[in-house]
């Protein structure tokens, strides 16, 4: 899960057509996976901590209306902004800290839903939307290894970046003002 705010400008440009560009940020959230290590059929789990923005134009468009319900559809695309704390791989007798980093990728976003009036003003959207982000990415620098027994001292490694896809798929509850 990652909570966060996002604020968005609309257009209608036909009856069925809106446009919309939007703003989002994510202050804090996890990121958690396995590696992908061949050596060893262990758990390799690994994790860090994010914070991210991005910028979104978007279009939706009604497909259909039920009384005060209407189905709609959307796309959209735009820059994405990811910082990421430290990345930590855990093994069964280490663990690996590979330095932070931070990422500008492009993002695209698909959505479908419901939208039901409220007031003449007043619209709530109830959609799922799966967004990819592109890629967060670790800083290529020295990371270290720490034995979990203290049975040796650190030891420092040049490494190259360390990368995941970004991707999520939720429902969102947005509430529409028309002025």
């Amino acid at each position: 899960m990652a909570g966060g705010v996002e604020v968005g400008l609309g257009y209608v440009a036909t009856p069925n057509l809106r446009l919309e560009t939007s703003i989002a940020y994510r202050p804090r959230f996890s990121f958690e996976g396995t590696a992908n290590f061949l050596q060893t059929d262990v758990l390799q789990s690994v994790s860090a901590d994010l914070q991210s923005a991005s910028g979104t134009v978007a279009a939706y468009l009604d497909l259909t209306a039920y009384g005060p319900f209407r189905v709609f559809a959307g796309t959209g695309a735009g820059l994405h902004y990811v910082d990421i704390s430290e990345f930590h791989m855990t093994f069964p007798r280490t663990q690996t800290i590979v330095p932070d980093g931070r990422r500008v990728d492009f993002t695209v976003m698909l959505a479908a839903g419901v939208a039901a009036s409220i007031s003449g003003r007043i619209t709530l959207d109830l959609a799922w939307r799966y967004v990819n982000w592109g890629i967060v990415e670790t800083g290529r620098a020295t990371g270290r290894v720490i034995w979990k027994d203290g049975s040796r001292e650190p030891l420092e490694l040049d490494l190259a970046e360390t990368w995941a896809m970004l991707r999520g798929q939720g429902f969102r509850v947005s509430m529409r003002y028309g002025f």
